[in-house]
């Protein structure tokens, strides 16, 4: 093997992570005390009051720590296993009109099915990955995802697959260096799929 093969030989697969909520009702009082949480903090200041932002802020947190959750790991897929995969899904004449690359009903559960490498629930559950009939299954079942989740899922397989090999920017690593940090008062989006190696 020359120089060049055996350097590229030790490239990582990108692998991005993906976290579902299993109990949305939890997902619903989080968001709902998160909201209840701003107009407490604000009394807590403007009335100055014993603090009950706290007290609410740990009860929160709590509950998150509660929630069940599923976190699946996608990895990205070969050039020729990418070609592959979408030359076995063409668009159907609507899909095509719209500009897609794939069909928009079948693609989905078989990227998910080729590059699902594994996925763990909070309470231990794991597995190696996803058959391609557990992701039509899921995918077009009346238990399927909601389109949040369908959504969030599609965006991570795909991340997968588009991550570029560069070295991240670092900024706010950067930006903490040199005195300049962005605030931390907001936080991350929590839907955006986290990249891995």
């Amino acid at each position: 093997m020359s120089d060049l093969l055996s350097i590229l030989a030790e490239r990582h697969r990108a692998v991005v992570s993906v976290t579902l909520t299993l109990d949305k009702q939890v997902r619903a009082e989080i968001n709902r005390l998160e909201g209840e949480l701003l107009d407490v903090r604000r009394d807590d200041e403007r009335l100055n009051r014993t603090p009950e932002a706290p007290a609410l802020a740990e009860r929160i947190v709590a509950l998150r720590d509660s929630a069940r959750t599923i976190t699946f790991r996608f990895s990205e897929l070969a050039r020729t296993e990418w070609e592959t995969l979408i030359r076995a899904h063409p668009p159907l004449p609507d899909h095509k009109a719209a500009g897609a690359e794939w069909n928009a009903d079948t693609f989905p559960p078989a990227l998910f099915a080729a590059s699902c490498v594994g996925w763990e629930t909070s309470d231990g559950r794991s597995g190696d990955g996803m058959t391609l009939a557990e992701a039509e299954a899921w995918w077009a079942g009346g238990d399927g995802p909601g389109f949040g989740d369908a959504r969030k899922l599609w965006q991570g397989a795909l991340a997968a697959q588009g991550d570029a090999s560069e070295v991240p920017k670092a900024e706010i690593a950067t930006a903490v260096l040199h005195g300049s940090a962005p605030s931390s008062t907001t936080p991350p989006p929590e839907a955006s799929p986290t990249a891995s190696s």
